[in-house]
């Protein structure tokens, strides 16, 4: 699989981060649930959600990931769909993303892989 460069996505990319994946999601914000369209970007060390042009409008290393679960909730209009509950060290996040199963193993995979490559010696 050919991975996005940092010039395709038009992101600030850390020295030696790569892009792992990469969709259209939408996320809830606000106290009144409304929801705003993003690009939902993971790379080997951080999610981002990104509106354009391409700029990050909140991000969280996966060192702040704690959990990341499917669940079911409402979305625009009232309709009931799989959503990601991604729980951080500081609040959580609802994302609405195609193939939320997908992401979970993708996000806590990377997780993973970040902790080992920070502890290993």
């Amino acid at each position: 699989m050919n991975h996005p460069t940092r010039r395709d996505l038009g992101l600030t990319l850390n020295n030696g981060e790569r892009v792992l994946r990469r969709a259209s999601a939408m996320i809830c914000v606000g106290f009144y649930t409304s929801w705003r369209p993003v690009s939902l970007v993971l790379t080997e060390r951080r999610l981002l959600f990104c509106q354009p042009p391409h700029r990050a409008i909140f991000q969280v290393s996966l060192g702040d990931v704690n959990d990341v679960a499917i669940v079911k909730g409402r979305f625009i209009l009232g309709l009931r769909r799989k959503l990601l509950r991604i729980l951080l060290k500081f609040g959580g996040r609802y994302v609405a993303v195609n193939n939320p199963e997908v992401w979970m193993e993708a996000i806590m995979e990377a997780k993973r892989c970040d902790e080992a490559d920070r502890y290993s010696i």
